[in-house]
């Protein structure tokens, strides 16, 4: 059961950053998709989820992490929604090894998103 539940959050810190990409390359114009929101609020949400891993209760973590990361991307005005899955993700991981694996992956898949967008700005427009 353990293995399977790990596996589903791995899946939803997945989601998150792949959510990122699709927000980069459809919608690159959009405010959430600009450099500063992305790196702010994955640094944000990651910090968020690794702090309530120590809260043993995945629904009550879960919940506590979305609240506070959202509450400081706000604060910060570094709103980039995929990065609240990041922290819901990481503030369920049952091993705090496995979200450490997790935010590694999660702030390299931000760091590679950005570095794309900038690399590939000229041609990206808006597709919707």
């Amino acid at each position: 059961m353990l293995y399977v539940f790990s596996e589903i959050i791995a899946i939803i810190i997945l989601a998150g950053v792949g959510s990122t990409f699709f927000t980069i390359f459809a919608l690159p114009k959009l405010r959430t998709a600009s450099n500063r929101n992305i790196i702010g609020s994955y640094l944000i949400c990651i910090i968020v989820g690794l702090f309530c891993t120590y809260i043993y209760l995945p629904s009550l973590s879960g919940g506590v992490a979305i609240s506070i990361a959202t509450l400081l991307m706000v604060i910060t005005d570094t709103e980039h929604p995929p990065a609240a899955g990041v922290a819901l993700g990481l503030s369920m991981t049952p091993c705090i090894d496995d979200a450490y694996g997790g935010s590694l992956f999660a702030f390299t898949g931000a760091i590679i998103a950005v570095f794309l967008r900038n690399l590939l700005s000229r041609w990206l427009e808006d597709l919707v």
